[in-house]
């Protein structure tokens, strides 16, 4: 892609300053719900290539095994436009991964990023320069197929009207119990997501019709993304069979504005934590949670420290297990706590029809769910619920404490409905019971003794 020509043009010091901290400061009073201060980060170092491919134009296959390219490579990609990538047999090392760095800006325009037969990859933009975008896709954005990739990191990409998946995984592979046979450590950091299709990575345990249990998926990470103006997507992210995901620092806004089917945003089945997100001008549950357990040992589904405001419909979050994914002698039920969320504003279309409250919880299937220090405002009481929970089943929590209701967000102290940052009077500051694993807060400010209630200290 061609750039126009600029000339220089050289400025005082002063007005150089003042322009700055124009800035830097003049727009914050400007914040949408999309702003957040935890994604102003810094970007790497830049990465020093070992080599350099593509022409900048077309179509630009790297391919591991023609090129021999070898574990700890970092092979920048020639800044320009293309109408797709292929990365194939790119096999690395935990102790030398191979890095694809996009250096300069590189676009791919109507195709994707297809990734096949790879392990300890890279591939990166950058966290804060997102130099890698995609756009105007006809189909899916990011496809993975081939062996089962371990250790692959996607970072610093932009995507932006995407007319299928975002990013699909057709994992079909059988788990056997090892981490040979389990999709290892795959992160998701650090993009974004305009107008795009939902984030589907499959996997199966049931026992319907025979044992099935494929595509498993452990401990993945995706933060520090961005979602925004999807107004049909219904899901954004599923994952079918995961152990130990690690949700975080996300932020979605003006999601499923065109649908009106009771969804999950993020719908996860197995365990893991969900904690630092924000949700709003939505329809939906934020999350809908479907916790089981591989192993005969219960494991831990983790919700706090999210902001979610404004829904259609539904509640913030959603709880539920089924009989068919707690098979005798591979998997069993997993405990529950939700806690230190901030929820308002839910269901706001049919608002004595629906529950609209912090969490739904429905049959755990044995397992435990504890609900405290979550802070809930403007919503509607109905014969199910009590404005913080609605139990939808037989489950009932073991421990629902110090939880907090507000009429509205004045009464709650909110100095506002963007930032959600509590006041020095707000009645739920230090009102919340103290946990010695709850250590900060929706910014990462340390929690005090006794903690706020909701997810900002």
């Amino acid at each position: 892609m061609n750039c126009p020509v600029h000339k220089t043009i050289t400025l005082p010091y002063t007005l150089k300053l003042f322009l700055v901290l124009l800035f830097l400061f003049g727009c914050k009073g400007n914040a949408t719900p999309i702003d957040n201060p935890i994604f102003e980060v810094d970007d790497q170092v830049p990465l020093i290539p070992t080599r350099t491919l593509g022409s900048g134009s077309g179509y630009l296959t790297i391919d591991g095994k023609a090129l021999s390219i070898k574990p700890g490579e970092i092979i920048a990609i020639t800044p320009g436009t293309y109408k797709d990538l292929l990365f194939i047999d790119l096999n690395g090392t935990s102790s030398q991964p191979i890095t694809i760095v996009a250096n300069g800006p590189v676009e791919v325009v109507g195709g994707g990023i297809t990734l096949e037969n790879v392990s300890n990859l890279t591939v990166t933009g950058y966290r804060k320069a997102k130099n890698i975008f995609l756009h105007d896709v006809t189909y899916r954005a990011i496809t993975i197929t081939g062996s089962i990739p371990q250790a692959l990191t996607l970072e610093g990409i932009r995507l932006k009207n995407v007319e299928d998946y975002a990013l699909f995984y057709d994992n079909t592979a059988p788990y056997n119990g090892t981490d040979a046979t389990a999709f290892l450590n795959f992160k998701l950091l650090h993009c974004d997501f305009d107008n795009t299709g939902g984030i589907q990575i499959n996997g199966n345990l049931n026992n319907s019709v025979g044992i099935v249990n494929n595509g498993f998926c452990k401990n993945p990470e995706i933060a520090y993304c961005t979602f925004k103006n999807c107004p049909t997507v219904e899901t954004l992210l599923y994952i079918g069979n995961v152990e130990g995901c690690d949700i975080h620092h996300n932020v979605l806004d003006n999601i499923n504005g065109g649908t009106d089917k009771h969804n999950g945003i993020f719908l996860l089945l197995g365990n893991g934590r969900v904690h630092h997100n924000k949700c709003t001008n939505h329809q939906g549950n934020f999350v809908r949670f479907w916790p089981f357990s591989q192993g005969s040992q219960p494991k831990e589904v983790l919700l706090y420290n999210n902001i979610v405001w404004n829904s259609r419909k539904y509640s913030a979050l959603e709880v539920q297990s089924f009989a068919h994914h707690i098979i005798a002698g591979v998997s069993t039920y997993c405990n529950t706590k939700v806690y230190n969320n901030t929820a308002g504003k839910m269901n706001t279309s049919k608002p004595t029809v629906f529950v609209g409250v912090i969490v739904d919880v429905y049959n755990l299937q044995g397992g435990d769910i504890q609900i405290f220090n979550n802070l809930s405002f403007q919503q509607i009481e109905t014969s199910a619920n009590d404005k913080i929970w609605s139990q939808q089943s037989v489950t009932k929590p073991s421990l629902v404490t110090n939880n907090r209701y507000f009429s509205t967000p004045t009464a709650a102290g909110l100095a506002d409905e963007v930032s959600f940052k509590l006041l020095a009077t707000s009645p739920a500051k230090k009102a919340g019971l103290y946990q010695s694993f709850l250590t900060d807060d929706f910014y990462n400010t340390p929690r005090a003794n006794p903690p706020s209630i909701g997810a900002v200290e």
